[in-house]
């Protein structure tokens, strides 16, 4: 398994443990009755709230990593990028940690992060830079 699947793993992972995650804080929050309900009435409290957002960060996260590593997958070759992939898959759910915890420094530290990575993959697919061989 090279690093980029070993990333393409990391990042999908950590969208599935965020759901769960969110799923089982909201049974416990506010049960079973009103999970499988229509949720007509809107319940939330300051971790549901973090957690949902948690969730569409991963799903956005998700949306732009994915289909990048897998066209650079057969395009780039170089450790660079496969760190870049790496690190960027680690960042991820590092900053659900730190969103569903409310510390909002870090947690916007580890966004920083994540997009900068994210930007230098795109720019070394794009340029094909020969530097990350």
């Amino acid at each position: 398994m090279s690093a980029v699947d070993v990333a393409l793993l990391i990042v999908g992972s950590s969208l599935v443990i965020a759901v769960l995650a969110q799923a089982v804080h909201f049974d416990l929050a506010f049960g079973l009755r009103y999970s499988a309900s229509a949720r007509d009435e809107e319940r939330s409290n300051v971790l549901s709230r973090r957690l949902g957002r948690v969730v569409r960060n991963q799903m956005e996260g998700v949306a732009m990593f994915v289909p990048l590593a897998i066209l650079a997958q057969d395009r780039i070759d170089g450790g660079g990028f496969a760190a870049a992939c790496l690190a960027y898959a680690i960042s991820r759910p590092v900053h659900g940690v730190f969103h569903a915890a409310g510390n909002g420094w870090v947690r916007s530290v580890t966004w920083i992060v994540g997009i900068t990575l994210l930007i230098f993959l795109y720019g070394s697919v794009l340029f094909r830079s020969s530097s990350l061989a």
